[in-house]
């Protein structure tokens, strides 16, 4: 079997602003030892169980209620499935 053939799954944590409709994904910065928002996918922290993905929401939201902020997060799921087509005679 072909290294290549195996199914990953993602999490991560997006943000709604709720004033001005924009969408974000959630990036750590270990130099600001926050998160940030990022447009890009491949930017976005991307955490193997949905668990902690969930915990950094909830904080998140917790922050966001705290100071006011006008945004709502949210989880997103990424599945990348590989797998082989076998040739047709």
């Amino acid at each position: 079997m072909s290294i290549y053939v195996k199914q990953e799954v993602k999490y991560f944590v997006a943000r709604h602003n709720t004033t001005t409709d924009q969408e974000e994904l959630m990036q750590y910065q270990s130099y600001a030892g926050a998160y940030m928002p990022t447009q890009e996918l491949k930017s976005a922290t991307a955490f193997e169980t949905v668990e902690k993905a969930k915990q950094l929401k909830d904080m998140l939201n917790m922050m966001a209620q705290f100071t006011g902020a006008t945004y709502e997060h949210y989880v997103l799921k990424q599945d990348s499935n590989v797998t082989q087509v076998e040739p047709t005679v």
